[in-house]
């Protein structure tokens, strides 16, 4: 499944065309700016209610990449509810970034983590593989958190 908030990049379209000639493949458009808290919930519960073992989130403008989608896919089972690709460990990292941006997420997932007592470096990513098993623990519907 393909979420898609209208973007100027033809992401839906594109991915209709590859879905027509491929299939088993979804797109969910969303019309207007709703931002990514929404649409990642409004997915969620799409694919849940597909009946989707694993649910992976991911921006599609290459900052990720793809071909590590089916090693973190993989590594959720009944013991991991989450793996998340992170920009800082071994093999991960960012590209076209300021410095002062750097600073910010390092700062930021630093703070996070100590706040939130969290052993992750990167709390921040976007990309990341749920167990849908995990995901139905949580009244996605009804949470109000928009960042």
């Amino acid at each position: 499944m393909v979420v898609d908030d209208n973007s100027p990049d033809q992401t839906a379209k594109i991915t209709e065309t590859v879905a027509t000639k491929l299939g088993s493949i979804k797109v969910l458009n969303r019309t207007g700016q709703r931002g990514y808290a929404a649409a990642s919930r409004e997915a969620m519960l799409a694919a849940i209610e597909s009946g989707y073992d694993v649910i992976a989130t991911m921006d599609a403008d290459f900052s990720h990449d793809p071909k590590v989608l089916t090693k973190l896919i993989s590594l959720v089972n009944a013991n991991t509810a989450l793996v998340i690709g992170s920009r800082y460990v071994p093999g991960g990292g960012v590209t076209n970034w300021s410095l002062f941006r750097r600073i910010l997420s390092k700062w930021g997932n630093l703070y996070t983590a100590f706040c939130l007592r969290l052993k992750i470096k990167d709390c921040t990513s976007g990309f990341r593989a749920y167990s849908t098993a995990s995901l139905k623990n949580i009244d996605l519907a009804n949470l109000t958190a928009d960042g």
